[in-house]
C-alpha cells in the first residue's frame, strides 16, 4: 500500500493469517472377541498461529478528520495439546452391547499481541515531531497493556499483551446398542464434549475482561433407529438429540451468550 491508496480509499485492510500443525495419533485396538474389546490411544499436536493486519484510513473525512493512518497490530498463539482416549465394548449377549468411552485432554495456549507503528501520514507531513521519531501512537506507549485506543482508532488496542492458559478436561460417553435383527439396530447415547478457551483475536477490544474467554462444555443426549431395506438397496436413519451448552463460543458482534440447548431431528 502507498499514500495514494489510502487516499483513494475510505479505508483499507488487509489480513495476512498463517496456520502450521504437527499432529500424531497412536492406536491399540485389541482383537475383536465375543465379549469385550477396546481401543486405547493417545493424540498429541503443536500449532502456530500468526495473525497480521494491515489497515489503512483515509480520515479527510468523518470522524478521524485530520489523519490519513496505517497501522499493522500482529497476534501470535502457540498451542499444545496431549489427549489420552480408550473405548471399550462389552457384549452383554448376542444382541445387546455396551460401549464406554473417555478422553483426558490437556491443552495450553500462549498469546502474544503487538500493535506495530501507526503511522500518521499527514502528522508527519506537516505536523512531524522528533520526540516521537514521526510516528503518532494515540495515547498507547509501547508497552501498555490497557485498552485505549488514544486519538487514532483501528491500530490495535492493548499493546504488548502477553498471557497463557491451560485447559484441562475429561470427557465421558455411554452408549447402548440392541440389535432387533440382522438388518435393523436402536441405541441411545449420553456424552461429554468440550471446545478449549482462548484469547481474542480482535484488533479494536477495549474490555480486558472479554481478553480471553472460557471453555466451551457440551452435554448431548441421542437416541438413534438404523435399519437397511430392500435387501440392502436402501436404508432408513432415524435420530432424535438435544445438546446443553455451557459457555457457547460465538463470533459475534451481539451480547455474549452464556447457555443453550437444542433439539434436533433428523
Amino acid at each position: 500500500m502507498t499514500l495514494h491508496s489510502y487516499l483513494a480509499d475510505g479505508m483499507a485492510t488487509e489480513a495476512d493469517e498463517e496456520y502450521e500443525q504437527t499432529a500424531i495419533e497412536v492406536r491399540l485396538a485389541s482383537p475383536v472377541t465375543d465379549t469385550l474389546s477396546y481401543i486405547v490411544g493417545v493424540y498429541v499436536d503443536d500449532s502456530n498461529l500468526s495473525n497480521i493486519q494491515s489497515v489503512a484510513v483515509n480520515g479527510l473525512v468523518g470522524a478521524q478528520f485530520g489523519h490519513v493512518y496505517h497501522g499493522i497490530p500482529s497476534q501470535l498463539q502457540d498451542s499444545s495439546t496431549m489427549s489420552a482416549f480408550l473405548s471399550t465394548t462389552y457384549n452383554v449377549s448376542d444382541d445387546f452391547r455396551l460401549i464406554f468411552g473417555g478422553r483426558y485432554t490437556s491443552q495450553e495456549k500462549e498469546y502474544k499481541r503487538r500493535n506495530g507503528a501507526c503511522i500518521d501520514y499527514l502528522y508527519n507531513l506537516f505536523l512531524g515531531d522528533e520526540t516521537d521519531g514521526y510516528t503518532k501512537q494515540g495515547t498507547l506507549p509501547p508497552n501498555a497493556t490497557d485498552g485505549s485506543v488514544g486519538e487514532i482508532t483501528n491500530c490495535g488496542t492493548f499493546n504488548g499483551y502477553n498471557d497463557d492458559r491451560t485447559s484441562d478436561n475429561f470427557m465421558g460417553e455411554v452408549v447402548a446398542q440392541w440389535d432387533l435383527n440382522s438388518d435393523t439396530v436402536v441405541y441411545a447415547k449420553v456424552g461429554e464434549s468440550v471446545k478449549s478457551g482462548g484469547f481474542n483475536f480482535s484488533n479494536t477490544v477495549t474490555d480486558s475482561s472479554k481478553m480471553e474467554y472460557d471453555d466451551e462444555t457440551a452435554l448431548g443426549y441421542e437416541i438413534g433407529y438404523k435399519s437397511m431395506l430392500l435387501d440392502g438397496n436402501a436404508e432408513l436413519n432415524v435420530t432424535i438429540f438435544r445438546t446443553e451448552f455451557d459457555d457457547l463460543q460465538l463470533q459475534s458482534l451481539g451480547n455474549k451468550r452464556r447457555s443453550s440447548a437444542s433439539w434436533c431431528y433428523w
